[in-house]
């Protein structure tokens, strides 16, 4: 977006949680009076009964909505969901980290619940070349004023941009192209005036960072092409994999993985490991989020689906990918990948290897996908299958798409018989 007036979109940014929002808000009041908003408060975290949000089943966007040079206002609805907000305090802020695919409405809430009392988001639709009505995502919500940035390489120093992230109570990051979100914002590992903005908000001032897919996998030290099941054939296959700077919004040396089992990731997820020699990872599943403390001690698993928890051994290299310490986790799990510390949803039965049927325990010996690579799948004596059966079950290693946590398991991964 080349900006042939540097002037131009101030006038508009300024409307943003300033005193000249009233004109937008008028725009508003010609329409016929609204209910008043219901306030519930928000899940404690989201679970996996929350009704969705999906593109294309939403209300329309408010009619107050001001375009100008990549910004795009949306002022507050005056009705809808109400949503309680939470306390925050100063310095770090919190993570919601969303793996792409279906968006619930719980994670979106809790979203919300975390920009504050007067809520002001800032949608960075950056990644995204098309455009998905990003801010479609929050149509549902009363009382919060949105702001949506498509920005380029000539907006991340507008004045009247960092304007605006500068009045933000909560940023959230779209999917799309996760180089494209490198490209602009963090270009060889530095951060562009735009990025700084936000780190300083996140890092000092208690603001919430979201994303979703490509939004998230950049939240770590360095991010992944958002590609299909080739993308980890081409990895162990090839040693090809692209990757591009971060935004370390996580201070542990971590990877970030989105649409984890439904796009059959976790080969190039081992290789990217042991590549940029990173002693964990976390891969997120489609239709799952992970709330991340403002300590970031506690992260916990919501939505429907998963998350792997994976650990990278000693002796891992590009071409031994073997030995990967593997956890599967589940809506209402909590870890921690820089300790290695899990806490488990409660009321479930547990059973250790040690005592597992034969069938069970060798469940999982090379799987084959319909790929030229297999997985090894490793139970120990130490392995813990968490279960709301009364008895264990097979787990489900690939699709993510199991009720059962499984703790202290191995896996590996090797080109195909």
């Amino acid at each position: 977006m080349p900006l042939s007036q540097p002037s131009r979109g101030t006038s508009a940014i300024a409307r943003f949680g300033g005193p000249a929002l009233l004109v937008l808000l008028a725009l508003g009041a010609c329409a016929e009076p609204a209910p008043k908003a219901t306030t519930q408060a928000p899940a404690p975290p989201p679970s996996a009964a929350t009704t969705d949000v999906q593109l294309g089943n939403l209300p329309a966007p408010s009619p107050s909505v001001v375009e100008q040079d990549g910004v795009t206002l949306i002022a507050a609805r005056t009705s809808g969901i109400g949503v309680a907000p939470l306390p925050r305090t100063t310095g770090r802020g919190e993570l919601i980290l969303h793996g792409g695919g279906r968006f619930g409405r719980g994670i979106a809430e809790a979203i919300v619940a975390r920009a504050g009392p007067d809520p002001r988001l800032c949608l960075i639709d950056t990644a995204d070349i098309e455009g998905q009505d990003i801010e479609r995502l929050f149509a549902p919500f009363a009382g919060v004023e949105i702001a949506v940035l498509d920005l380029d390489t000539d907006d991340i120093a507008r004045p009247d941009v960092l304007e605006l992230l500068d009045k933000c109570t909560a940023y959230f990051f779209g999917g799309g192209d996760p180089k494209r979100l490198s490209t602009i914002l963090r270009p060889e590992g530095r951060d562009t005036p735009a990025l700084a903005f936000i780190r300083r908000r996140f890092e000092q001032d208690g603001v919430l960072v979201a994303g979703s897919s490509a939004g998230a996998m950049i939240a770590g030290p360095v991010t992944l092409c958002e590609c299909a099941a080739n993308s980890s054939v081409q990895a162990v296959l090839n040693g090809r994999l692209f990757k591009a700077p971060g935004f370390e919004f996580i201070s542990a040396p971590v990877l970030i993985d989105a649409h984890f089992f439904a796009r059959g990731l976790m080969g190039r997820h081992l290789f990217a490991l042991a590549r940029d020699e990173l002693p964990a990872g976390v891969g997120i599943d489609e239709d799952a989020a992970l709330l991340i403390s403002s300590d970031q001690e506690t992260w916990r698993v919501i939505g429907r689906r998963g998350a792997a928890l994976i650990y990278t051994p000693p002796d891992a290299t590009m071409e031994k990918l073997e030995g990967f310490g593997l956890a599967l986790l589940v809506p209402g799990d909590e870890f921690n990948p820089a300790t290695g510390k899990i806490a488990l949803r409660g009321n479930r039965q547990q059973f250790t290897g040690s005592s597992l049927p034969a069938e069970i325990r060798e469940a999982g010996l090379s799987v084959t996908p319909d790929l030229p690579i297999t997985y090894d799948f490793q139970i120990l004596d130490d392995t813990v299958i968490v279960t709301d059966s009364s008895s264990p079950r097979e787990p489900d290693w690939l699709s993510g798409a199991g009720e059962e946590s499984v703790l202290n398991a191995r896996v590996s991964v090797r080109p195909a018989d």
